[in-house]
């Protein structure tokens, strides 16, 4: 499982580092002055030294980070699929044994249904399973780009991070008053 977050982790540091070097394009390309900027200079002597100055170079460069992102995304979703279904098969492997210990008397009392209910459980346990990680590849992936935004430029990090809270603060206060309304809809 924590291969899963970890090659997610690395998929949205790529991702991140391809929309940097849109930075180093910019420039070579006379678009603003970005030469004044720590990060730019930086980038600018790591692309020089790997020989990628030209705007052609470091759209190669972009595309090679995307192409290598959507390798170790691929990896990773492959990866969370057969985790699942390993978790799927274990969890019905276990119920399955506990089904064939089980006294015939205790069998006779309970509902058919029951053990059809229980087994639906199994995969519904599943499916919570894959939310959460998708819930927390989401917040790494999230964590990755504010980090990338204070990198590049601390102001438009603070201003993302001010107005991602007011929109969720504002959606919040609209949710409450959906329900509040679907409530009273259906009394």
């Amino acid at each position: 499982m924590y291969w899963v977050f970890a090659l997610m982790l690395l998929s949205a540091v790529l991702e991140g580092f391809g929309i940097v070097m849109l930075l180093p394009l910019l420039k070579s390309l006379g678009e603003g002055a970005f030469g004044s900027d720590p990060l730019t200079h930086t980038l600018s002597n790591w692309l020089g030294a790997l020989g990628a100055t030209s705007p052609v170079g470091i759209l190669l460069l972009i595309f090679a980070l995307y192409l290598l992102k959507g390798l170790v995304f691929f990896a990773a979703t492959a990866m969370s699929g057969r985790l699942r279904a390993y978790l799927q098969r274990d969890l019905q492997a276990r119920l399955y044994d506990q089904y064939s210990q089980m006294d015939y008397l205790y069998y006779t009392r309970r509902d058919t249904g029951h053990f059809f209910n229980v087994m639906n459980q199994v995969h519904a346990f599943v499916h919570v399973f894959y939310s959460f990680s998708q819930f927390l590849i989401g917040l790494l992936t999230t964590m990755t780009y504010l980090v990338m935004g204070f990198v590049v430029a601390w102001a438009f990090g603070l201003m993302a991070v001010v107005v991602g809270g007011a929109i969720l603060l504002l959606l919040r206060r609209f949710n409450r008053l959906a329900r509040t309304l679907s409530i009273q809809t259906a009394e």
